[in-house]
C-alpha cells in the first residue's frame, strides 16, 4: 500500500487509518509474524469493531501459514492459501473477494513492483552479498527473525546488530539476506568498515544499476547520485552496512526512502541513534553443542571446560572445533591442554582479542609443522585487506621480490594448494598477532611498501 498509495512526506498513520475507514474490504494476511505485530494488530481490530458479526465482510482473514488461528479472527472465516501455487492463490484470492482478476504490479515509470510470491525463493534482480552462510551457523534463528520483525514496522528504517568481534554480527545479517531477501527487489551488501570501502561498494551499486555518473571522479558526487536512484525508485532496498565503525560516516550517505537496513557494528554508540539489537555469545549448552558437533566428539566434559576457556565466543569456537575435527592428533581435551598452556599474545587486548588470539596461535603452530608454505603464505596475507586476492599477483610479485616470497610455489596450482588450509570461516584478521609476525622476516610496513611496489594495478 505504501509504495503504491502513499506519498513522500504524508503522514502514513493517518494514511492507514483513512484507508481502513474507506476500505471495503481489509485483508488480514494470517500469520505468526503478522500477529506479532501491534501495527497490523491496531488495523484488523479497528475492522473487526466496525462489523463485529460480519455481515458486511468488512474483515477478510487470509491464512498463509499453517498455523491454529488464535482468539477474536478464530471467528472469522479466512481463505486459506496454505500449500496454494501462485497461480491457485491468485484465483482463489479474486474469487472469495468476488473481484475480477488484477495485476496491478507496475508503478508509473514502468518499474516492476511484483512482490515474489511465499516459497518461490527468487532472488532479487540486484544481488550482491559477498559472503556465504557459514553451514555451522547455529542457536540464531530468534535473533534473524526478531531482526525480520523489527525492519518489517513501517517506522523503522534501520537497525544495528551490535556485538563484540568474533559474535557473529556478520553472520546474522547473511542469514537475514538470504532468508528475506525475496521480499525485496534488490539486496546489496555495503563494507563500511572505512570511507573508502563504503565509496567503493556505492561505486559498484551505481554501475550495476547504470548510473550516468558511475564513471565520476568525485566520489561524494557518486555517492549522492546512488542516494538519490534510490530514494527517487519504486524498488524495495535492503542494503547491510557491515562492520560500520563510525556513525556518523554510515549515516551521511544512507538513503532516506525505499530502503531497509541492516548494520553490523561493534560501536555501542550506535544505541544512542537507531534500533538495535544485541548479538551475545552463546548459551553455556549452545556452545557445549556445538564444540561436539563441530570436532565430531563426545568428551563434554572437556567441551564444556574449553567453552568456558574460550568464553563462549563462536568465531574461537569455530576455530578451536575446526581444528580438532581436521587434525588427527588432537582431541577437544588435548586441544584445551595447549590451549591452557599458550601465553597471553596480545598485551592491552581485551578478553575477548585474547581468545580469539590464542585459539588462532594454536592452529598457526600446528600449519607451521604440516604445511610450511601454507603458514607462510599466510602469515604474508595478514597484511593485506581481508578482500580477495588474485593469485597471479602474488605470482608477479614473486619475481620481483624473492627474498620475501621466495618460499611461495611458483606456479598456480601448487599456490592454490598452499591457501587450501587458510581459508578460515571468517575474514581474516588486518593483521597478525605479534608473537608470529615476526616469522615473515619483514616488518608489516616493509612488507607493505615493497608489495605495492613489486605489483603494479592491472585491470582484471
Amino acid at each position: 500500500m505504501q509504495i503504491y498509495d502513499f506519498l513522500p512526506g504524508s503522514g502514513w498513520v493517518r494514511e492507514i487509518d483513512e484507508a481502513v475507514q474507506r476500505a471495503a474490504r481489509v485483508i488480514g494476511v494470517l500469520s505468526p509474524a503478522y500477529l506479532k505485530s501491534e501495527l497490523v494488530s491496531a488495523e484488523w481490530r479497528a475492522t473487526w469493531l466496525q462489523d463485529p458479526g460480519g455481515r458486511q465482510r468488512r474483515l477478510v482473514p487470509v491464512r498463509v501459514a499453517d498455523f491454529e488461528v488464535p482468539g477474536l479472527l478464530a471467528g472469522v472465516t479466512y481463505l486459506d492459501l496454505v500449500g496454494a501455487s501462485e497461480g491457485e492463490a491468485r484465483h482463489r484470492l479474486f474469487a472469495g473477494l468476488g473481484l475480477p482478476p488484477s495485476d496491478r504490479a507496475r508503478s508509473d515509470d514502468g518499474s516492476d513492483l511484483r512482490i515474489p510470491f511465499p516459497g518461490s525463493m527468487r532472488r532479487p534482480r540486484l544481488w550482491s552479498v559477498p559472503h556465504h552462510l557459514n553451514p555451522n551457523f547455529i542457536d540464531r534463528d530468534e535473533l534473524v527473525d526478531r531482526l525480520h520483525e523489527r525492519l518489517s514496522s513501517a517506522d523503522v528504517v534501520h537497525c544495528a546488530l551490535i556485538g563484540m568481534a568474533g559474535v557473529g554480527k556478520t553472520q546474522v545479517a547473511v542469514s537475514y539476506a538470504l532468508r528475506y531477501g525475496e521480499q525485496y527487489d534488490a539486496v546489496w551488501w555495503i563494507s563500511a568498515a572505512d570511507l573508502s570501502s563504503l565509496r567503493r561498494d556505492y561505486a559498484a551499486l551505481a554501475q550495476a544499476v547504470g548510473l550516468p555518473e558511475q564513471g565520476s571522479d568525485d566520489p561524494d558526487e557518486l555517492v549522492a547520485a546512488v542516494r538519490r536512484h534510490i530514494e527517487r525508485g519504486r524498488l524495495r532496498w535492503l542494503l547491510v552496512f557491515d562492520d560500520s565503525f563510525d556513525p556518523q560516516t554510515s549515516l551521511d550517505v544512507m538513503p532516506g526512502a525505499h530502503v531497509k537496513i541492516v548494520l553490523t557494528s561493534r560501536n555501542r554508540e550506535w544505541n544512542r541513534r537507531k534500533e538495535v539489537l544485541d548479538v551475545d555469545v552463546f548459551s553455556e549448552e549452545v556452545a557445549e553443542r556445538f564444540l561436539l558437533e563441530r570436532a565430531c566428539e563426545s568428551d563434554v566434559g572437556a567441551a564444556r571446560e574449553l567453552a568456558v576457556e574460550l568464553g563462549r565466543l563462536p568465531l574461537a569456537l569455530e576455530q578451536a572445533g575446526a581444528f580438532v575435527a581436521g587434525s588427527d592428533l588432537f582431541t577437544l581435551a588435548g586441544y584445551l591442554e595447549h590451549f591452557l598452556s599458550a601465553p597471553d599474545i596480545l598485551f592491552r587486548a581485551s578478553p575477548e582479542k585474547q581468545t580469539v588470539a590464542r585459539t588462532f596461535l594454536t592452529s598457526f603452530e600446528h600449519l607451521e609443522k604440516t604445511s610450511p608454505a601454507a603458514a607462510h603464505l599466510l602469515c604474508l596475507l595478514a597484511f593485506l585487506a581481508p578482500d580477495d586476492i588474485p593469485i597471479r599477483l602474488l605470482l608477479q610479485a614473486k619475481a620481483t621480490v624473492p627474498d620475501l616470497l621466495g618460499d611461495l610455489p611458483g606456479d598456480v596450482l601448487t599456490l592454490d594448494h598452499a591457501s587450501n588450509p587458510t581459508r578460515p570461516g571468517h575474514r581474516r584478521s588486518p593483521m597478525p598477532p605479534p608473537s608470529w609476525a615476526s616469522s615473515c622476516g619483514t616488518s608489516s610496513s616493509s612488507t607493505m611498501l615493497r608489495l605495492r611496489s613489486s605489483a603494479p594495478v592491472t585491470s582484471s
